[in-house]
């Protein structure tokens, strides 16, 4: 047995409450046991709350806006380099560890291999992160990667949604009044 948080929309801060899913996981690497863990969430939630709508954001999503909304599909625009790249990459490349950092060749490369970059594993702790030549408190490090849903005409249109899951160990608010979507990874001291 597995558990994901499933994250519940609110009209009132903090915009999210947080019910936990067990379901059967479904060991493997392939796309297609990562589909069948978003499946076993998504019955064992509607189990629970069958009026509600989930969407899981991720790029196993079998869901398109879900995919959309991922940070290997969604792209943020750096000004030093004057183009827009995926946000997994700005993200990755942002971090400062106490023994190494930014690494700022990984907004060169794929998403994939900036997540999975050694570097970010054996660098010691993150202690703050860059973007566009400033520092960020571990604190707000997520708002390095927000606002690229308020960059997205259309996005919000994807979002109908009144709960998010996170089988990719994502945790997601909804704030109704302004569609932004902050991320962060809930097993990392930061992003």
């Amino acid at each position: 047995m597995a558990k994901r948080p499933v994250f519940v929309t609110k009209e009132k801060i903090p915009f999210y409450e947080t019910l936990d899913v067990e379901f059967i996981w479904n060991r493997g690497l392939a796309k297609s046991q990562k589909q069948k863990n978003v499946k076993a969430i998504h019955e064992e939630f509607f189990r629970q709350m069958p009026e509600k709508k989930v969407l899981e954001i991720s790029s196993k999503s079998m869901q398109e806006g879900g995919t959309r909304l991922s940070a290997f599909s969604l792209k943020k625009f750096v000004p030093e380099l004057g183009k827009s790249l995926p946000v997994e990459c700005v993200y990755q490349a942002g971090k400062v560890f106490e023994h190494g950092g930014p690494y700022t060749d990984l907004l060169h490369v794929t998403p994939h291999d900036a997540k999975t970059d050694e570097r970010l594993k054996n660098s010691g702790p993150m202690i703050y992160g860059v973007f566009d030549g400033k520092n960020f408190p571990l604190a707000i490090v997520e708002g390095l990667c927000d606002r690229p849903y308020t960059h997205h005409p259309g996005l919000s249109d994807l979002l109908p949604f009144s709960c998010l899951s996170a089988c990719c160990k994502r945790s997601i608010r909804i704030k109704k009044a302004h569609p932004a979507i902050h991320l962060r990874e809930f097993t990392k001291c930061a992003m």
